[in-house]
């Protein structure tokens, strides 16, 4: 399982975000879906979990110290398995652990924080048995919301941490933090004791304190080597630095207790005059001052055993000295050596002794004789690797480990106890798994951004823009399987945030690039390896989003993780536009148009001034005026932050084709479409008819010789509004002489009131009224010389027939669609406006009236 961001972890408890991570361990704030409250969760084994002995030891081991309950102990709030990974549910502290305070606690604060650690530890150390925390240091401190400090990850014992660490590959001490851990621990059998505790609270607040623990990253491996105790540095009481003075003692039974520590710094904080020397004497000064504290007696109890860690009585004294006198002998060899190269004259000392060894002995001696020397480094590493080389045996490789805990071959040598701690068939199994993994644990992956030419811009895990990207450069942080190095081929998958797998023209299959990798071998822990950049030189191929990556090892896949790529504020990183060019008939219309970008907002401009735009939030629509008197063609954009889209717009001239006759073949495909009605005499009539039959209503009338009616009827005569058409060459309709076209009122067949002429050109001759079929009333024409009778043809098959006025279909006219259906009526600007009937391909009739973008049905 690899927690991450948002997941919801064991059906409940929703992560938030990371808060640490150690090496058994992840820490990770939450909130609990059933409560809403904040918890801190702390999964043990995150990586690979636990098996079920390993599930076993954890719980027993966890119950002894479960129900523990002290004011300065964080204690559990449950504790639960998911999928085979341990976790414990803990109170939320949003003032941290005491790392935070580190160089900068003022003296009140830190008398507290002696007072509640000691406190804390004062309740372990009474337990029967003790408990040993064993890993004391400011990150297992935290503060709650009233100030109080409180002991977290007590219980984690030996057993556990062994346990702990066959499922993540890892080898240790017994536990605890090397900087933390006093010199005892770094003995030949090392043994946490409750004096442990005490060097480590002393350690931990000299950091707090001073800034750096008191003998940096190598704690009592210093002290053990005869380092004096550093003195607190700061403007602190003589009393404070005693009480970090005496903790950090190097034999353990002259460190105070807990118990000692608590007192003490209750008695500073009472406002009570603290003596130290009351507290803290050396044993000969407690012995003449018997009201002073003393040790439980559990403790003197503990350390009596001259078989354990700390050497008292007299056996152990004589072996002390015998090893004085040894040491002498040596030294005095060693000076000899050296004085032998030093009387010599006329030769460089030092580099003629550096030249004569070849030895470990020799090496060690030259160190000696030397310390500031030259080859200083040098010796040292040859000492190194003499000393691992030589071993051959787990109390060998044990005594490399304490004597060299930096060494460089000291994670070779954790892993070979650990090894060797297994059985045999343990050490194949894990051999087996480790080959199936190309000998790599994978811990996590970290990104950086690379430049076009191809270096490297800010820190991996730095934040990461997408616009920024180049390269997107992964490095894995890994640990190594193996003590000989091996080189592996890795696949590598590189998915977008849509999920399409990423690749080129020399991805193999399946993949997105495949490279060799060569470990360094020795059970390396935490090695760095960049895999391959994937970009562009040009930039521009990432946007924002999640991309996914993972990596794989002949066909298993061995790691997957996810970086997020950020989009920077009010940028714009893409805008999409469909379409991008449009074309028009020379009716105008209208056409939508979709936009997508990540931009705030869009706009339109440059748009032409025969066109207009109607915007929505993810759509326009562009309306062209109708009938232009040229073909035209322009352009506009559609901007979003820095990104434009340039849109061609196109709109050919309409044709009048009225002069071409080509009304006859558009009067014959309507004539031809849906039902019609045809009589003895050829003519045929399709529209409304009464129950008996007759025309009545609203119909289209085609005769045999090709005249075509459009309009009202009454009794099977023409009557009402209408359009009336003249095939017959030399014909007029009725007495009105050049009217081919007529558009006006009926009344029993003849035209009778309003009415309008046009000859066979389709320009108007004639506005005025009518009365039995005559002409009789000349209406004035001004105004009305811009209408003509025209018939247009569509782009995409359409046909209009009627009245126009300034190109546009405006007046009374006939609309027929490709598909076969048809619209007559009133016009106006281009669009339907007024009453009309409409009739559908299937020959369905519907009478009603159009209203801008409204039709009423009657």
């Amino acid at each position: 399982m690899w927690l991450q961001e948002n997941t919801l972890f064991a059906d409940r408890y929703q992560l938030v975000r990371l808060l640490g991570r150690g090496g058994f361990s992840e820490v990770w704030l939450a909130e609990d879906r059933l409560t809403g409250l904040k918890v801190a969760i702390k999964v043990y084994a995150p990586g690979t979990g636990l098996d079920s002995d390993g599930m076993s030891v954890f719980s027993k081991e966890l119950s002894l110290v479960y129900n523990l309950h002290h004011t300065n102990l964080l204690k559990p709030q449950h504790f639960d398995q998911c999928n085979n990974r341990p976790y414990l549910v803990l109170p939320y502290c949003e003032q941290g652990s005491a790392l935070k305070l580190v160089g900068q606690m003022p003296e009140e604060e830190a008398w507290r924080f002696l007072r509640d650690v000691a406190a804390g530890l004062e309740y372990l150390h009474a337990l029967e048995p003790p408990v040993i925390h064993q890993d004391i240091k400011p990150d297992n401190v935290l503060r709650d919301s009233t100030g109080t400090f409180m002991i977290t990850d007590f219980g984690i014992s030996t057993k556990i941490r062994s346990t702990l660490r066959k499922s993540v590959n890892q080898a240790e001490n017994s536990g605890g933090t090397m900087a933390y851990m006093g010199p005892e621990r770094f003995s030949k059998h090392p043994m946490a004791i409750m004096a442990s505790d005490v060097w480590a609270l002393g350690a931990t607040l000299f950091e707090l304190l001073s800034g750096d623990p008191p003998f940096g990253d190598l704690g009592g491996v210093l002290q053990q080597k005869g380092a004096e105790i550093p003195e607190v540095t700061g403007n602190y009481s003589p009393e404070l630095k005693k009480a970090v003075e005496a903790c950090l003692a190097k034999e353990p039974w002259d460190r105070p207790t807990a118990h000692t520590l608590r007192e003490y710094a209750e008695t500073y904080l009472s406002g009570k005059k603290c003596d130290w020397k009351l507290f803290f004497a050396p044993k000969t000064d407690r012995e003449k001052n018997p009201s002073g504290p003393k040790k439980p007696e559990r403790e003197e109890k503990k350390h009596s055993d001259p078989d354990k860690t700390l050497p008292v009585g007299k056996e152990k004294i004589r072996k002390s000295r015998k090893g004085v006198y040894i040491g002498l002998a040596v030294a005095l060899i060693v000076i000899g050596i050296g004085a032998f190269f030093l009387l010599v004259p006329g030769i460089d000392r030092e580099q003629q002794m550096w030249e004569n060894c070849s030895t470990q002995t020799d090496y060690e001696n030259y160190v000696s004789v030397f310390p500031q020397g030259k080859y200083l480094s040098e010796a040292h590493q040859k000492i190194d690797s003499f000393s691992y080389n030589n071993c051959q045996t787990l109390q060998d490789y044990e005594h490399y480990l304490a004597t060299h805990p930096l060494g460089r071959y000291a994670d070779a040598a954790s892993y070979k106890i650990d090894l060797l701690r297994q059985s045999e068939e343990e050490r194949k199994q894990k051999e087996r798994i480790a080959a199936q993994k190309g000998w790599i644990d994978i811990k996590r992956m970290e990104f950086v951004n690379m430049d076009s030419s191809l270096m490297l811009v800010g820190d991996f895990g730095a934040t990461l823009y997408a616009t920024d990207i180049y390269y997107l450069l992964p490095q894995l942080v890994y640990n190594v399987l193996s003590e000989e190095p091996k080189t592996i081929e890795l696949d590598v998958k590189l998915f977008h945030p849509n999920g399409e797998l990423m690749h080129g023209q020399d991805s193999p299959s399946g993949y997105t690039y495949t490279m060799s990798v060569t470990t360094v071998g020795q059970y390396k822990q935490g090695e760095q390896v960049q895999l391959l950049g994937w970009g562009s030189k040009t930039g521009g191929i990432y946007t924002p989003g999640r991309y996914r990556w993972e990596v794989w090892y002949k066909g298993k896949k061995l790691h997957s993780t996810s970086v997020e790529l950020l989009k920077k504020a009010g940028e714009v990183t893409y805008l999409n536009v469909s379409p991008t060019s449009v074309s028009f008939d020379g009716s105008g219309g209208t056409r939508t148009f979709y936009v997508s970008t990540d931009g705030d907002s869009w706009s339109v401009d440059y748009l032409p001034d025969w066109c207009s735009v109607t915007k929505s939030s993810t759509s326009f629509q562009l309306k062209c005026e109708s009938n232009p008197t040229t073909e035209r063609t322009d352009w506009f954009k559609v901007n979003a932050g820095d990104k434009s889209v340039k849109i061609t717009v196109t709109q050919k001239m309409i044709e009048n084709t009225l002069s071409r006759g080509t009304w006859k073949s558009a009067v014959k495909r309507l004539m031809g479409t849906g039902l019609a009605k045809t009589y003895t005499e050829g003519d045929t009539y399709k529209g409304q008819l009464n129950s008996s039959g007759v025309r009545q209503g609203m119909g289209f009338y085609r005769w045999k010789d090709g005249d075509f009616y459009a309009g009202g009827w009454g009794n099977g005569a023409k009557d009402g509004f209408g359009i009336y058409l003249v095939n017959t060459e030399g014909s007029y309709v009725s007495a009105c002489e050049d009217c081919i076209y007529y558009v006006g009122y009926w009344k029993n067949g003849k035209k009778s009131g309003k009415g309008t002429c046009y000859d066979k050109f389709g320009n108007l001759i004639y506005y005025g009224n009518f009365s039995d079929d005559k002409p009789t009333e000349t209406y004035p024409m001004s105004g009305y010389d811009a209408y003509k009778f025209e018939c247009f043809s569509y782009e995409g098959g359409d046909k209009y027939l009627g009245e126009t006025k300034d190109g546009k279909r405006s007046g009374y006219g006939i609309y027929l669609w490709e598909n076969g259906s048809i619209w007559v009526g009133n016009w106006s600007e281009g669009e339907r406006n007024g009453y009309g009937i409409y009739i559908s391909l299937e020959g369905t009739i519907t009478t009603g009236t159009w209203d801008g973008n409204n039709f009423t049905a009657n």
